[in-house]
């Protein structure tokens, strides 16, 4: 069945033990724009495996192990000193909130210091406007007119009684 690519991006994430503010916020980044996001996939997974295995081997349901997950994820964000601090209570045992784009910036400047990434990101092609000799838009063509003739029939209507 056909998925959008957003979609596929975020069920990877949540497959790999992501929870669900992360895969979302992860699932708009495309991989091609950002290939160190692959290391942080593999860190998730190599985190979460030995829980698994104690969840499995102590017969815990799938209430507890969501439960110690987040801890455990909580406890990641604060030994790479990522909590987002807020005023309110937190969710997660912890004072503060895991912030999923500091956890992606820590992953992009962790390639960045071993030359994966380069520092500076490439920049985007922006389209260039192209003016006619009168110089109006060549895409949008005389504006100013374009708004009169809309005026016009607007009041066209009116007087009809449309």
């Amino acid at each position: 069945m056909f998925r959008p690519k957003r979609q596929q991006r975020y069920r990877r994430f949540i497959e790999n033990g992501f929870l669900r503010v992360e895969a979302f916020a992860f699932s708009s980044v495309p991989f091609a724009h950002a290939p160190f996001m692959r290391r942080m996939i593999n860190d998730r997974r190599e985190l979460l495996i030995p829980l698994r295995r104690e969840a499995d081997f102590m017969n815990w349901s799938r209430t507890r192990y969501e439960k110690e997950k987040r801890l455990l994820i909580a406890f990641e964000y604060k030994e790479k000193g990522l909590i987002y601090i807020k005023s309110r209570r937190g969710i997660i045992r912890i004072k503060g909130r895991p912030d999923p784009w500091q956890l992606f910036r820590f992953y992009r400047d962790k390639a960045i210091e071993d030359g994966e990434w380069p520092e500076e990101t490439p920049r985007t092609y922006k389209k260039k406007k192209r003016l006619d000799e009168h110089g109006f838009r060549i895409d949008k063509g005389n504006l100013k007119k374009q708004k009169e003739r809309r005026r016009e029939r607007e009041k066209q209507k009116k007087e009809r009684g449309y």
